[in-house]
């Protein structure tokens, strides 16, 4: 998967032509619905408001998912001591955001760097961040510009190998306190099928 620059993508969405931006969309390896495109545009405009520095917008990665597991990440950009993560949704509550987020923590937490998580809501134009507590508060733009100017950003690392899906794979057999402690989340095959076993339950 290939870094990309936030603002060429809402660029080249404006100036290219529909086949034309297609074809970028591929070469960039990212899959942007146009909806998602929406709330991307808006979160870069915003980001635009605080005078963010040009490198500020560059080496994210977009739609990236664990291989085996199907967990996806909006945007990372990560670099030797820490891993920005930013998620993107049209409109949200703050439950379904603090699950998300503290789920997105604990994959994270695997890279060995400090994980600061946020979630832009494209519909209030509001900006969240989780707090070591696993609380979710409201944040400031320029306090994400911050965290991102102090990144010196490592990209020569494929994503692929700095996660390893078998530390996340946990079993009853094999990793009994874990799965008796709650320390895992279901791949979204395992939570499909959950979803189907608790609806034939309720039913009977």
């Amino acid at each position: 998967m290939k870094n990309v620059n936030l603002q060429s993508i809402t660029q080249a969405s404006k100036q290219l032509e529909s086949e034309t931006f297609q074809k970028f969309k591929k070469y960039l390896e990212i899959d942007l619905k146009d909806q998602e495109l929406d709330d991307l545009s808006n979160f870069v405009t915003h980001l635009a408001e605080c005078k963010t520095p040009a490198p500020i917008y560059e080496h994210f990665y977009m739609g990236y998912t664990i291989p085996q597991i199907g967990k996806e990440f909006d945007l990372i950009r990560l670099d030797g001591k820490s891993v920005v993560n930013i998620e993107l949704k049209s409109k949200s509550t703050d439950e379904k955001i603090q699950r998300q987020l503290i789920r997105n923590k604990y994959y994270l937490s695997s890279l060995d760097r400090t994980a600061l998580l946020y979630t832009f809501v494209s519909q209030t134009n509001t900006l969240y961040k989780l707090l070591d507590d696993n609380s979710v508060v409201k944040a400031d733009f320029n306090d994400l510009v911050e965290k991102l100017q102090r990144q010196n950003v490592d990209f020569s690392e494929s994503l692929d190998n700095l996660f390893d899906p078998s530390i996340f794979l946990v079993s009853p057999f094999n990793s009994t306190q874990k799965f008796l402690d709650d320390q895992y989340f279901l791949t979204k095959q395992q939570e499909e099928i959950k979803s189907c076993i608790d609806g034939c339950l309720k039913r009977t």
